[in-house]
């Protein structure tokens, strides 16, 4: 594979097919390019990068025996890909976020039904999952006849409701059109408990945030009990506000919930992860607990 300048006729190589055949190549962005190959047939595919100039060549995927396909490009983010591998069982593929200049891999999702398991996923254009396909007990809601046509296009990003999205349909039409559908109109938006940002300081004087989910009888002066729901990770990572299904469940039954972005948390800067280093289980705990003592003390006033 050759790249031209259109401006100067310079030509360069940047991709050598030598023993093993190019199956596939394109753009990530405007200085690196991406290229599946396999060895000897065997099919195990790995994604390979490499610069429009033909250096810095990796392979981005370098699992023996694992087979490596792309899923999604992320316009948003020209240094990563989405793709699905099977690195950590054989049977089944999971989703990785990939940083296609370093190689290093995030796990997205875990599959982890090998009876079942998970046949396709659907990322947004900030490659948050949406949705999935998989088999599972269902309810009969609608029949379709063989002429009937229902498929989701994109996902609405001016709506405050993530489930909102344009699907083509012929369901309701004799041509097929696209419509805005909810996905999940069992979800009533007055149904959902409110998630408040929080912010307070440690026992050794930093400033921390989190948010607090509050059932309806917390509002109204209750007292209720408390769920304390800390991230995973933990260097890095982040909880942020926005629909949380699982402190969503917990406001259902009647539970308060506190999320607290503690030290070594991502999002706050340098200094504030590098706060957590050597502190797992020490000033980390702090934190939290510091945030149970905050958001207690609030709700008692």
């Amino acid at each position: 594979m050759y790249i031209k300048e259109i401006a100067t006729g310079k030509v360069t190589r940047a991709i050598e097919e030598k023993e093993e055949p190019v199956k596939g190549y394109g753009w990530v962005n405007n200085s690196r390019l991406i290229f599946v190959m396999d060895k000897g047939g065997n099919e195990n595919y790995h994604i390979y990068a490499a610069n429009t100039d033909g250096g810095n060549l990796m392979d981005l995927t370098p699992f023996e025996g694992v087979r490596a396909m792309m899923l999604n490009e992320l316009k948003d983010q020209k240094d990563y890909i989405i793709i699905s591998m099977n690195k950590d069982n054989k049977q089944i593929f999971e989703p990785y976020k990939l940083n296609v200049n370093t190689g290093v891999l995030e796990k997205l999702f875990e599959n982890d039904d090998p009876a079942n398991p998970i046949q396709g996923y659907d990322f947004d254009k900030d490659g948050n999952l949406r949705g999935y396909t998989k088999m599972v007990k269902f309810t009969l809601l609608k029949e379709m006849r063989w002429d009937d046509t229902f498929g989701i296009m994109s996902f609405n990003y001016a709506s405050d409701h993530p489930d909102d999205a344009y699907v083509m349909t012929n369901l309701d039409s004799d041509k097929t059109e696209i419509v805005l559908y909810d996905l999940m109109p069992q979800l009533d938006a007055d149904d959902m408990a409110e998630m408040k940002p929080i912010t307070f300081k440690s026992r050794d004087g930093l400033t921390l945030h989190g948010y607090i989910t509050l059932p309806k009888a917390a509002l109204e002066g209750e007292k209720v009990p408390l769920v304390v729901n800390p991230h995973g990770g933990p260097q890095g990572v982040r909880d942020s506000w926005g629909f949380n299904p699982e402190a969503q469940l917990f406001a259902s039954r009647g539970y308060a919930t506190l999320q607290v972005n503690f030290r070594i948390s991502g999002g706050y800067g340098k200094e504030f992860l590098r706060n957590g280093f050597k502190q797992i289980g020490r000033k980390v705990m702090d934190d939290v607990e510091d945030g149970v003592k905050h958001v207690i003390g609030h709700l008692r006033r």
